[in-house]
């Protein structure tokens, strides 16, 4: 098993970064790959002598499971499996399990409280029963997590099944209902977010990275065909797949470069300040650290930059999804 630590790779991506050695984009991935492979063996190695050995499924969601991970993402994970009657002690193991991977994938925070039915369900979900809860009753929000899953370990014809599954529900969906749950989730997310002086949250903040997200999510979602395919693609990756075939290519190409530039300065507020979020201070003196990082002349540059980036972001959601 790879032995190599989390702390050791952060160190050594904060490193690389801060040296520009590596661009952001390449330091999620890495990141994401390590965190994944680290799953995989754990789970391999957990599960060797188990009777379910051959009948679960682990996903990873979020931005672990798309690549895009960051120095403060949380792994988000669901365990199913099939059959799970026939095993009395599931709950048991898979309780264990989590455990070692906590204690694996320190300093992230690990959990799975994106499982249909959130934290007041069981740990590990019967896979018949998770195929018939996303295809009747997951909510928009659901769906949209499960844009975000990867395959890590277990029986892989069972993730293909759920994507299928996925698909299915998918063709169901009207454009008004997609649209709905969609700015249900954004005011829900905002109004989680106080509002602290001197602060931009880059993620929850109006125009910020949710917003892309929800226009990409919309356009899949609402798409005539589905292309399972695109489960687990990053954001700039799902707009350029839709920009080839959509009449707003240039929208969608700009949001996939805001989407870009957001995460590229998340990244290195998290680096230059030791912040633990995705809060950003608009003090003077932090906006010129970070342009000097993101090599802008300086710090005002970079604050018209995010302005704009923002309100451009702000004005497309408006312009897409709200109806």
């Amino acid at each position: 098993m790879n032995k190599t630590r989390l702390k050791n790779i952060l160190f050594k991506l904060a490193v690389q970064l801060s040296l520009k050695l590596i661009e952001p984009e390449t330091a999620s991935k890495i990141l994401s790959d390590a965190v994944k492979e680290k799953i995989l063996l754990l789970a391999e190695e957990f599960g060797k002598k188990k009777k379910w050995q051959k009948d679960y499924l682990i996903i990873v969601l979020g931005s672990t499971g798309t690549g895009t991970m960051t120095f403060a993402s949380d792994v988000d994970l669901i365990f199913a499996v099939e059959n799970s009657s026939k095993y009395p002690k599931i709950q048991n193991d898979f309780q264990e399990l989590l455990g070692n991977l906590k204690k694996e994938l320190s300093p992230f925070s690990v959990d799975c409280r994106l499982r249909p039915e959130g934290a007041s369900s069981q740990l590990v979900w019967d896979f018949e029963k998770y195929v018939e809860y996303l295809n009747t009753r997951a909510r928009i929000w659901e769906l949209q997590a499960f844009l975000k899953a990867s395959y890590i370990s277990g029986n892989e014809k069972l993730f293909v099944m759920l994507s299928e599954t996925f698909q299915q529900r998918v063709l169901k969906l009207s454009e008004n209902e997609i649209a709905n749950g969609i700015n249900e989730i954004r005011t829900k997310s905002a109004s989680s977010f106080p509002l602290e002086m001197n602060l931009i949250d880059l993620k929850k903040s109006s125009g910020g990275l949710n917003d892309i997200e929800y226009i990409a999510h919309y356009y899949l979602l609402s798409a005539a065909e589905f292309d399972f395919k695109l489960i687990g693609e990053s954001i700039p990756q799902i707009l350029s797949h839709l920009s080839a075939k959509a009449k707003q290519k240039k929208v969608l190409n700009e949001l996939a470069d805001n989407y870009i530039f957001i995460k590229n300065l998340e990244i290195f507020n998290q680096l230059a300040f030791s912040s633990s979020s995705s809060k950003l201070s608009t003090e003077e003196n932090k906006f010129e650290k970070l342009a000097q990082s993101m090599e802008f002349e300086n710090g005002p540059a970079l604050k018209r930059k995010l302005n704009s980036v923002l309100q451009f972001n702000r004005e497309s959601y408006s312009a897409i999804i709200r109806k």
